[in-house]
């Protein structure tokens, strides 16, 4: 192998391609402050990290309650890692495998140059109720996807999200747009997705309020109204908390 080629791990989750950093751990778990975020109640607050070490992809359990399996079978500890695997923390499956990259192509000046070096799908879509709201616009956050998501609900109203770079600029839900939003999409527990990626023309009036306080105010609103067992289909907020902007 060319010595200039250089291997980079990847996650494929529900559509999602995600490169394993080589200078960082990549966790994962039920907690916002994860790399990625997966809100499920199976799922630990720090359940799993993917990692790089002296040549090799790893992941770890990080003592999750539930454990994590690769290839069916449920690890303790470290385990290495090779194309194919299929790794599994209840109830998200997904898949590793290595991409080679030459850092010299023309593609990889151009990520130099501000363009994605990452693989990322196009298009994909799916369910909330399998992929939620908030696992699904935090992935595509932290793989700077630029595109559209749309995801329609059971009543067949349509919440439209544009992303730049990972960022939320414009966001609407019937008569709700931006914050407001992205609050009500999140209480939604049911309905379709689709996202495509496409460059677009930045709104008139973009969005301020940076996505991972964003994401947090949302996640706090939801776990508040499941907490007083006041969270249905129909819940609206109707005035949204101050958030800092980005």
């Amino acid at each position: 192998m060319d010595s200039s080629i250089i291997q980079e791990g990847i996650i494929n989750l529900h559509g999602m391609q995600i490169t394993i950093p080589r200078d960082k751990d990549l966790v994962l778990g039920r907690s916002a402050v994860c790399d990625i975020m997966l809100q499920h109640d199976m799922v630990s607050k720090r359940h799993s990290r993917f990692f790089y070490s002296l040549g090799r992809f790893f992941v770890e359990d990080l003592n999750s309650a539930n454990g994590t399996r690769v290839n069916q079978e449920q690890i303790s500890g470290i385990r290495g890692l090779v194309a194919g695997d299929e790794i599994l923390i209840y109830p998200y499956t997904m898949q590793f495998f290595i991409q080679e990259v030459d850092p010299n192509s023309a593609s990889a000046e151009n990520a130099g140059a501000g363009e994605e070096r990452v693989p990322r799908c196009v298009h994909f879509s799916g369910r909330i109720d399998i992929l939620s709201s908030v696992d699904l616009i935090q992935m595509l956050h932290s793989t700077a996807q630029t595109g559209v998501l749309t995801v329609t609900d059971p009543e067949h109203e349509q919440a439209v999200v544009q992303f730049m770079e990972g960022n939320i600029v414009s966001a609407r839900y019937g008569k709700a747009v931006d914050e407001l939003a992205i609050f009500n999409l999140v209480l939604r527990a049911a309905g379709d997705f689709e996202f495509e990626r496409k460059k677009m023309p930045a709104p008139a009036k973009p969005m301020t309020t940076a996505t991972v306080p964003l994401l947090f105010e949302a996640c706090r609103i939801k776990d508040e109204a499941q907490e007083s067992n006041s969270l249905c289909s129909e819940t609206v907020i109707l005035q949204k908390p101050p958030l800092e902007p980005r």
